[in-house]
Parts: C-alpha cells; structure tokens; sequence
C-alpha cells in the first residue's frame, strides 16, 4: 500500500478547479487584484497538471507515484474528472476525444444502469465493481457534455437517461434514493458492499438526478411503471418528475 505516495488525478483536478472557482468569486465581488491572482494561479496549476499526470503515449490523465516517478496506467472513470473541471486546455479538443475512446475500449460505457467505478471487483468493497456513484456518474456526464465533439454529447445523454431511469426503477420499488446503484442488471438495484449496509436519503443522488432534468428537460423522457401507462404507451417527460423529487430532498 502506497497510498501515500500516490497523486490522484481527480483530487487534483478539484484543486485546480476550485482555484478558478475562487478567481470567478472574486471577479464577481469586484475585486479585481484577487481575481488576476487567481486566475493565474489556475493558470499555473493547470499547466502543471498537464506535465504530472497525463501521460502522451496512453491519451489520458493517470495516478502519479511519486516514488517510482510512472503513471498508474491501470484505467478508472476518475480519470474524466478534468473534463468536468477545465483543467486541461479547452482548445485542444484531441485529449478529451481519446480519453473518451478510452473510457470506451474499457467498457465504462456498456452497463444498463449507468457507469461503475471500476471494471474489476478486487476488494468487495463499496467503492468498487459494480457499484455506480452519482458524483462520478455526473462529472462524466457532464465532462462529455460540455465537448463539442457531437458523439461525447450524445453519449452524455446517453449515460444520463440510463442513470435517471435506473434511479427512478429503484425509487417505484422501494420508495427510497439511495447513495450508490448496482449498474449491472436489467433490472436496477441499490449497490452494496463495504462495511455498512447500504444507505437511503441520498443528497447528490437527488441533485444529480434534479440536475440531469434540468439539463434534459426537453429532450429526456422516463417511460412509467403503471400498468394503465403501459397499456397507453406513455412517457412522462423529465420536467414532471421534478415535482416527485423535490419531495425527496
């Protein structure tokens, strides 16, 4: 275990985009030195990021030992948190379409219920295959999202409606949002795993979920469990789901 020694890409794409964040802040709040500051320490520190943690041969972002001084090639939806962040130069768009080609070659991208945190169950534990979180499933979502390739587009919303709809199946059982989905099977079911049972309430599931609405809200549609709706063929657009998890939060 070197956990210690290990700089993990998505921390540090968090770091960089909080320094962003602050130079907006203060930007807004006019005040203009503070702002320059922080704009350049985003600057810098993306510039930085860059030279750490992607690795040019892979066309990714990767886990830096700071030991051995090599990339941890082994492959994580994680590595997607940049595209989410903007810590990677927006214009040059070829980096955020090979990590999407590579993301699919690992097949983060062909499970009903949304995207797992990893491919391979080594630990049984909760961060682990084939349990999905809403925070991860999100920043993908909205790392694809926010290209312009018009593929990485479509398969954010892709992504979004099988996570939506696979959220919504687990609610009409059991009356309850949960903090992490078994993406696997057919038929969606809260995940497992870890040291303590699995847990319902669930604050980012029901923002993720409000927010993958409001960004769909003309296009997504949820296709109802209700035997009339079934005989009817009905869907029931996103933006009338809103109401049913308002009451939830």
């Amino acid at each position: 275990m070197e956990t210690q020694l290990i700089a993990p890409v998505d921390l540090n794409a968090f770091l960089c985009y909080n320094t962003d964040i602050l130079g907006y802040l203060f930007e807004i709040a006019d005040k203009p030195e503070k702002a320059d500051k922080y704009q350049k320490k985003f600057e810098d520190f993306r510039k930085t990021f860059e030279k750490i943690f992607y690795n040019e041969t892979e066309g990714a972002w990767y886990d830096y030992n700071t030991r051995t001084e090599k990339h941890n090639l082994d492959v994580f939806p994680s590595i997607a948190v940049p595209l989410f962040t903007g810590c990677y130069n927006r214009l040059d768009e070829s980096k955020s379409v090979r990590l999407f080609k590579k993301l699919g070659e690992a097949k983060f991208f062909d499970f009903p219920g949304g995207i797992p945190t990893s491919i391979n169950n080594l630990t049984g534990q909760q961060w682990d295959f084939p349990n999905g979180w809403s925070p991860l499933n999100h920043m993908v979502i909205e790392g694809l999202r926010k290209s312009t390739d018009p593929i990485m587009q479509d398969k954010a919303y892709e992504i979004a409606s099988r996570w939506l709809m696979g959220n919504y199946k687990v609610y009409k059982k059991s009356k309850a949002m949960f903090e992490k989905y078994n993406v696997i099977g057919d038929v969606p079911e809260p995940g497992h795993g870890g040291e303590y049972k699995v847990q319902t309430g669930f604050g980012w599931s029901n923002g993720v979920v409000l927010d993958i609405m409001s960004m769909y809200y003309d296009r997504i549609h949820i296709t109802t469990d209700s035997a009339d709706a079934k005989k009817l063929g009905v869907v029931v657009p996103a933006l009338t789901l809103i109401n049913l998890y308002y009451q939830l939060i």
